[in-house]
Formats: structure tokens, sequence, C-alpha cells
């Protein structure tokens, strides 16, 4: 697959328009007659990161609020380490 070809599909495909594969294919079968079929561009784009399909396809909200959240412990916290205190 040329890299040409595979940028024109990851650009349609990577939308918050949410464009199919196919269609994404069709576009790009337009602009460049030779590619391989649609299937290649189906295994392809499964090796595209979880993370980046929710970022580009459903927004950086979603995004943020997929993340993990962080788990803190204060077994490595000792006494006197942190301090708190209200200032008036």
């Amino acid at each position: 697959m040329p890299p040409e070809t595979w940028e024109l599909f990851y650009s349609l495909y990577m939308t918050q328009q949410k464009r199919g594969i196919q269609l994404c294919y069709d576009v790009t079968r337009m602009e460049y007659p030779e590619i391989p079929s649609c299937k290649a561009f189906e295994r392809k784009a499964s090796t595209i990161p979880y993370y980046a399909i929710l970022y580009y396809r459903e927004g950086p909200k979603a995004f943020k609020d997929a993340l993990p959240c962080m788990q803190r412990t204060k077994l490595g916290i000792a006494s006197n380490d942190v301090w708190f205190s209200e200032c008036f």
C-alpha cells in the first residue's frame, strides 16, 4: 500500500464525521485507482490505537473521559512528608 493512499484514507477516516471504512476506501480509490482491496484498509485500520480513534472520531471530551484514573496509595508517604494548613 503506497503511503500517500494510506494518508488520504487516514485523513478521511479519522474525523468526527465518523465515515465508514468503505466510504473512505471509495473516495481513496477515486483518487488512486490502483490500490489494494478494502479488506487491506480494514486490516490496517484495525492497527490504529484505541485512544487515537477515540480522540479523533469521538472528540477530546470522550478521550479525556475514557482515560484511566490514577490510583494513589499512602504507603510511600512517611510521617511529616506532607503538610496541609489553612491560611486566612
